[in-house]
């Protein structure tokens, strides 16, 4: 059986109907080589002329981008040198990240005559986990400060402050109520790693102990607050 084939300018004219209006190069060769009506003629012209705009912009476009791109760069990289502007972006970059992934907390109540109810500070832990030894002890300037360390390095830290200081926990930590001595606190379990706090408020001074060891529950860790005097 013979077959009828399509007429060049029919064949093209599909081409044209599945590419959307766009061309191949060697569709636009077999294009001047055919003898099509003119009607069709300029049909072609026109879509492989929009094809050639198309690029060329989409190129200009790209070059402009990494032109932008690298003038970017250059100017971050010389600001990023002057001290005053790298201190304004980290003090910037800090700020989001307490905002987003950070909240306030603070278990203490604030009193507006400090004077009336002086602190009077709980100085350190009297016991410790077998193993631990005394390795810092100081006044940070809102309250005392020790660090104990075990031989796998692992810190238990008992620190005070009073409620006016701001106190920031990250979000990923899992917070419950307790008690330490009969006074309400809060402990808190970081959900990725072993850091577990307790802490609590005695009048105006608020105080925390952080154990970073996975041998230590949260149990032994309130009964190590307990032992603060």
């Amino acid at each position: 059986m013979k077959r009828h084939r399509k007429p060049e300018n029919e064949q093209l004219n599909e081409k044209l109907k599945e590419a959307a209006g766009e061309l191949l190069a060697e569709e636009w060769a077999a294009a001047e080589e055919t003898e099509l009506n003119p009607v069709l003629r300029e049909r072609v012209m026109e879509a492989a002329g929009k094809e050639r705009r198309k690029s060329a912009l989409r190129r200009r476009m790209v070059r402009i981008g990494q032109t932008a791109a690298m003038l970017v760069l250059t100017v971050g990289v010389i600001l990023f040198c002057i001290p005053n502007v790298r201190a304004g972006f980290v003090n910037a970059l800090v700020t989001w990240y307490d905002e987003c992934f950070r909240v306030e907390f603070n278990p203490g109540t604030l009193k507006d005559n400090q004077d009336a109810d002086p602190i009077v500070w709980k100085t350190g832990l009297t016991e410790v986990p077998d193993g631990y030894e005394l390795a810092e002890r100081n006044d940070c300037g809102i309250g005392p400060w020790e660090v104990y360390m075990n031989s796998a390095g692992e810190p238990l830290i008992f620190s005070g402050n009073t409620d006016r200081a701001e106190t920031l926990y990250d979000t990923d930590f899992l917070m419950s109520e307790t008690r330490v001595n009969g006074i309400p606190g809060y402990c808190l379990q970081h959900t990725e790693d072993t850091m577990t706090i307790v802490t609590w408020a005695e009048g105006r001074a608020v105080y925390s102990v952080a154990s970073y060891s996975p041998d230590i529950t949260m149990e032994q860790l309130i009964r190590i607050a307990e032992s603060a005097e």
